[in-house]
């Protein structure tokens, strides 16, 4: 198969009240699209259905998102990102399950950085380090239709950050969150999911408390 994302995006950020300094947000726009192969392997079953589960893609980040280089956060990176991921299923037994989703993000360079501050304190180019991820997720079905479970997520970055080729000491990424989540199957073609995520470890990263609500409808 093919996978197309194309994420609309609302910004609204700011500093501290008695920060000196103001944050530009880019407001309204089309962030960057994400497209790439899959190939989903067949089931491996057991006794009584489909144990184990797995897919493969490689994805790829185009930067044609909107993007003001006199804001200091926007829809678009500014740059092209290599992305593939292995994830996996598995059934244990009745009613559970427990899924992972591995990634692997490699950056190339932004060779035009975006910032409100004045053009010189504004770097030439910019390349942010390769990192690795894990989503992960375990539910049990408490009635029909309806899962409970938690789900989190681990992130890694694992080169540090470059800029105007120099390498960044102390610039690494680190972000673990779990938390609770559910799904509840409205019918066979409509499910809802909620997660929230609570912090664990942030360095280097946007801090706090963060739900996802999501609909997803089968064509």
């Amino acid at each position: 198969g093919f996978t197309g994302l194309l994420p609309i995006i609302d910004l609204t950020a700011h500093f501290d009240a008695t920060s000196p300094v103001a944050l530009k947000a880019n407001g309204f726009g089309v962030g960057d699209l994400t497209f790439g192969p899959f190939l989903q392997l067949p089931p491996i079953m057991g006794a009584a259905g489909p144990v184990f589960s797995e897919r493969v893609e490689l994805d790829i980040v185009a930067p044609i998102g909107d993007y003001n280089r006199h804001a200091d956060i926007n829809q678009s990176s500014g740059f092209w990102s290599i992305n593939p991921y292995w994830a996996f299923t598995v059934l244990p037994a009745p009613g559970f399950e427990i899924s992972s989703r591995l990634h692997y993000l490699y950056n190339f360079t932004n060779d035009h950085p975006a910032g409100s501050g004045p053009a010189f304190t504004i770097p030439r180019n910019f390349q942010a380090g390769a990192a690795i991820w894990d989503n992960f997720a375990a539910s049990y079905t408490v009635a029909p239709g309806l899962d409970l479970g938690i789900n989190g997520y681990y992130f890694q970055q694992i080169n540090q950050d470059k800029i105007n080729g120099v390498t960044q000491s102390n610039s690494e990424t680190t972000n673990v969150s779990i938390g609770p989540g559910l799904t509840y199957a409205v019918n066979k073609t409509n499910f809802l999911f909620a997660n929230a995520y609570l912090p664990v470890v942030e360095k280097n990263t946007t801090d706090g408390f963060h739900t996802v609500f999501r609909w997803v409808h089968i064509f």
